[in-house]
């Protein structure tokens, strides 16, 4: 392929020195679902990493919070909310059906886990269950919880973010590296990408709104991309896992032509946007 960009070897070899990112592996909503975790306490200590709990949904008066965060604790037993702004965040013991409020100034979150500082406090009110729906009434007003409804098969981008409003957010904010991006915008050689990620999937709300955010900011016509959802046992849509040999996600597949020139699974060596450079360039 032709390509206008001066120093390319030397920023090729040095996007290939990069040390690989921080693991964030592919994982189900914490493996519980409300209600079904074993005995719990308000009381119980936070010290310990909360992992993010992706496909949930937050409401805060019938309004979805796109910026709010769930996490699980360690022993499934508890869900911790933490909602956008400045509001309290709130523990819900799925075992008790009640919940507990927490400062903020309690927290440490980090990209995929947050931390509790101190004992728990006690609960400060109970919560409803209908089915796996988790309602209760708060500083800030009405809340409830929801399981994202599953996205499977072929989605167009524009639908994606409608759906997957937290990926908007994610990708709004998301800064891609400008040579990477630079490289990506000046490939010529057609190339279709086809992604395939999960809404369920932590390292996809982790590396995909990266993605997104990297093919728009390089606006290459040359460059088209497709996005299909997997359901969370990774069986379907069996056809297109099977004739593109996808057992992980995400995976970012790119082809030219018909032919495949490579793929990234799970997670990238350094940023996505890098990555995806070295990719399609046949650097990677």
């Amino acid at each position: 392929m032709t390509m206008k960009y001066n120093g390319l070897l030397a920023l090729c070899l040095a996007f290939m020195l990069l040390p690989a990112a921080v693991s964030c592996e592919a994982q189900t909503r914490g493996g519980a679902s409300p209600g079904s975790a074993p005995a719990s306490t308000a009381k119980s200590p936070g010290a310990a990493a909360w992992n993010e709990a992706v496909g949930w949904d937050l409401f805060q008066g019938g309004i979805e919070d796109a910026e709010a965060r769930v996490f699980q604790s360690p022993d499934f037993q508890k869900y911790l909310l933490v909602p956008s702004g400045t509001l309290d965040a709130m523990v819900l013991g799925l075992k008790t059906k009640d919940f507990a409020l927490v400062k903020r100034s309690q927290l440490t979150l980090t990209s995929d886990a947050a931390t509790i500082s101190g004992a728990l406090p006690t609960a400060a009110g109970s919560f409803a269950r209908a089915g796996s729906d988790i309602t209760f009434k708060s500083a800030g007003g009405a809340w409830k919880l929801a399981p994202e409804p599953p996205l499977i098969g072929e989605i167009s981008k524009a639908d994606l973010l409608v759906k997957k409003k937290d990926y908007l957010v994610l990708a709004r904010a998301y800064k891609p590296k400008n040579a990477a991006v630079s490289l990506i915008k000046n490939i010529r050689q057609p190339i279709e990408i086809t992604v395939f990620f999960g809404t369920w999937c932590s390292s996809c709300k982790h590396y995909l709104p990266g993605f997104m955010k990297t093919i728009e900011m390089a606006a290459n016509p040359s460059i088209t991309v497709r996005y299909i959802g997997i359901s969370e046992d990774m069986s379907e849509p069996e056809a297109l896992l099977t004739a593109n040999v996808v057992t992980k996600t995400p995976t970012f597949i790119a082809r030219s032509a018909g032919q495949e020139l490579g793929r990234i699974v799970e997670k990238p060596k350094g940023s996505i946007e890098e990555d995806l450079a070295l990719l399609l360039l046949g650097a990677r």
